[in-house]
């Protein structure tokens, strides 16, 4: 039998609007290639040769009202190599949108994941900021603007659209 990726939530409602508090938690494996590494624009500090064992338990909030949301988290976890090297990992992240009308959103969100917490700098950043569009109901035109840092490399820039349509 292959191993799964088991991940369990539990959230409490604090309102009417959706606002709540919940815990996370995770078990799973992941094998990061060169190629994935530098597309995504994550640290080849987390390239593997194997499945590495991960993870992660954590705390993640969302208030939201008429208008504007935010939601954040606080995750910690460890990483436990193929050869048994274990590392803690960190990632904390706040993201925020605000309804413009009842079919275009501004968004904004920002990440921080630091795979090995005892290694000074190689904690990766990611900044986005975009805009969502709904004209349909069955679907959406998000367009958003990234900058990633990892560690103290400069920073890089990339321009995303996406089309969704949901069905």
């Amino acid at each position: 039998i292959a191993a799964k990726d088991i991940y369990l939530t539990v959230d409490k409602p604090l309102d009417d609007n959706g606002s709540s508090i919940g815990l996370y938690g995770y078990r799973g494996a992941w094998s990061l290639s060169r190629a994935d590494a530098t597309t995504t624009g994550i640290s080849t500090t987390y390239i593997s040769t194997g499945e590495v064992n991960f993870n992660q338990i954590g705390v993640i909030g969302n208030w939201t009202n008429s208008l504007v949301s935010l939601v954040g988290g606080l995750l910690v976890g460890t990483n436990t190599s193929p050869t048994g090297t274990a590392t803690n990992n960190l990632g904390y992240y706040l993201e925020g949108d605000m309804a413009v009308t009842d079919a275009v959103a501004l968004y904004s969100r920002f990440d921080n994941w630091d795979g090995d917490a005892s290694v000074a700098n190689n904690e990766t950043q990611q900044y986005v900021a975009g805009i969502s569009v709904e004209p349909l109901k069955a679907g959406r035109l998000a367009i958003e603007g990234q900058a990633t840092k990892t560690g103290t490399a400069a920073l890089t820039t990339k321009m995303i659209a996406e089309l969704q349509y949901m069905y």
